[in-house]
């Protein structure tokens, strides 16, 4: 699990060693009982990469940038820039989409031209 958190558990012990930092700035306690009661429920099985897949998909879905939220220049071309590299179709895990096309006649609509 490279990119969800470094745990380790024994008898009744759960230990949460590390989390990625998007997790950690948007508080981890939800995501963590939601981890741990996966944990019990898939009994160590294959199920519990799944529940920990969504729950992190979650995560990432939810800490995204707000439409009311303003960019700087910088931000929006990092942001840009970071969404070349990704192979998701254009869609979140919930199936939303994450960008847009508009055209010349689209946008010159908009300004009622």
């Amino acid at each position: 699990m490279p990119f969800g958190p470094s745990a380790g558990c024994g008898g009744e012990t759960f230990l949460i060693k590390a989390v990625p930092d998007i997790i950690a700035s948007r508080g981890c306690a939800s995501l963590i009982k939601e981890l741990a009661e996966g944990l019990v429920e898939a009994g160590g099985s294959s199920a519990l990469d799944t529940r920990i897949e969504a729950a992190l998909q979650r995560v990432a879905c939810h800490s995204v940038i707000r439409g009311a939220r303003r960019l700087t220049p910088e931000e929006g071309n990092a942001l840009i820039r970071s969404l070349v590299g990704i192979d998701f179709a254009g869609h979140c895990p919930h199936g939303r989409p994450v960008i847009k096309k508009f055209t010349r006649r689209d946008i010159e609509a908009m300004f009622g031209r």
